[in-house]
């Protein structure tokens, strides 16, 4: 009875596995069309918004990465991975125990199970959380890769008001919000230069002044 307990959860690990898999990319594929969110978050922020306002166009995002306040990887212990691994080595385990140990103990196969389906567990939740921890801080764009960078004007830069701008930094297209230096207005389509940062917001003035 005890085998098919584990076997029934070595299958259902591996089942999870792929379903989730599969899942998350036809899902995360159709929810990130054209936002580039890890990291660099290529966000196109351009739709109708009235920026006559001095308004905060970072909608709760900061657009420049670590610019601003920076990230917090957010990595479940529940997540898809962690209990795929977590069944998976709870049946995976106790078959071994059964089969290549040959135990017959309910209570000592259960606890070999259980405790190898945490160890496992636990290790699939610190290397992910490792991978995209490391994947983010390597893709994120820093104030010294913005200030001095030339950028398009995306969104027109009221007078006294907040835009938008797009640059590229590490070889990656960013858009943040951003304002004139000097209060007047930009419109879209100019070249722009970064010269400095008041939080998340990319103070510029035109290309052509000095």
């Amino acid at each position: 009875m005890l085998e098919w307990v584990f076997i029934f959860c070595f299958a259902l690990g591996i089942i999870y596995a792929v379903f989730a898999g599969v899942f998350a990319g036809i899902f995360g594929g159709v929810l990130h069309h054209g936002h580039d969110l890890p990291g660099g978050h290529d966000v196109d922020v351009s739709h109708d918004v009235d920026v006559s306002h001095d308004a905060d166009l970072s909608h709760d995002v900061d657009h420049s990465g670590d610019v601003g306040g920076g990230h917090e990887v957010q990595f479940s212990p529940v997540s898809p991975p962690v209990v795929a691994m977590f069944l998976a080595g709870f049946g995976g385990m106790g078959l071994l125990g059964i089969k290549s140990l040959h135990w017959t103990s309910t209570i000592g196969l259960f606890s070999f199970a259980l405790s190898s389906a945490l160890v496992l567990g636990s290790v699939t939740f610190f290397l992910f959380f490792w991978i995209m921890k490391n994947t983010q801080v390597t893709s994120v764009v820093r104030s010294t890769d913005a200030v001095g960078a030339t950028a398009d004007v995306i969104v027109p830069l009221p007078s006294h008001g907040t835009g938008e701008i797009a640059y590229t930094a590490r070889g990656r297209r960013f858009n943040a919000p951003a304002r004139s230096t000097d209060g007047r207005p930009i419109p879209q389509g100019k070249r722009v230069v970064v010269e400095k940062l008041d939080g998340s917001v990319h103070v510029v003035r035109e290309e052509s002044r000095n």
